[in-house]
């Protein structure tokens, strides 16, 4: 029997999430009404941070944190999907997907995101 590398693990549901999270974002371009799409960005965002803080991608999971939160607020009506938001959304998605792909390379520990 072979052991499972754990981060291995992570970075294969990191791709899962971070495509489904990139098609929510292309069809919100399309419709940005539809609340369904942004739930399940905000979902596919809430995983991925929790994932990544249990798998030790704290870069990800701070990051992420970020990200996660501008889309808690578009849920509650505090902001509106538009061009800009999912423009920055999807640059963010790749910045996760590098962060993931290359631990270590992302940010300053102070560095802040502001997608709103």
């Amino acid at each position: 029997m072979t052991a499972t590398d754990p981060n291995e693990t992570f970075r294969q549901e990191a791709r899962e999430l971070l495509e489904s999270l990139e098609q929510s974002l292309l069809d919100l371009d399309q419709n940005p009404e539809d609340r369904d799409l942004v739930d399940t960005a905000f979902r596919a965002l809430h995983t991925l941070k929790g994932s990544g803080a249990m798998f030790g991608f704290d870069e990800v999971a701070d990051f992420v944190h970020d990200f996660e939160t501008a889309f808690d607020q578009v849920r509650k009506g505090k902001a509106d999907i538009g061009p800009k938001l999912i423009s920055i959304a999807l640059a963010a998605k790749d910045h996760v997907t590098k962060l993931i792909a290359e631990p270590g390379v992302g940010r300053t520990p102070h560095q802040r995101m502001s997608l709103l």
